[in-house]
């Protein structure tokens, strides 16, 4: 579901995913928000573009879109789980001796690498 306030010449559509402790932040420009016809408890869609998930042993000084997950599983990329959610994202590994499998790191997602879509 989607909520929006404009800052600036852009749009940060507020979008509630259940599982997530709080509201995923996108960033859309008004035009394309005016062309999704974006209103409030509208269904979306989200796409992120790769890379745009980054883990960090701690949470990033004022940044939205940041999430403590737990690692699942470990190769050339990351498998990130939420405790208690079945909610997973896969998020590219530059040093994977960096991390364990089960160790509990923050995810961030750039808000303006996010995809938005209109269901309906």
């Amino acid at each position: 579901m989607a909520q929006q306030r404009i800052i600036d010449a852009r749009c940060v559509v507020d979008v509630n995913v259940q599982g997530l402790p709080t509201p995923l932040q996108v960033s859309i420009t008004t035009k394309s928000s005016a062309r999704l016809k974006l209103i409030t408890e509208k269904e979306v869609m989200l796409m992120f573009k790769a890379p745009s998930v980054k883990i960090s042993e701690q949470p990033l000084a004022n940044q939205p879109n940041q999430f403590p997950v737990n690692i699942k599983s470990l190769n050339e990329e990351a498998i990130l789980q939420f405790a208690e959610s079945d909610i997973e994202f896969c998020a590219t590994v530059h040093q994977p001796n960096q991390w364990q499998i089960g160790q509990q790191v923050w995810i961030y997602i750039d808000q303006e690498q996010i995809i938005l879509a209109t269901l309906g």
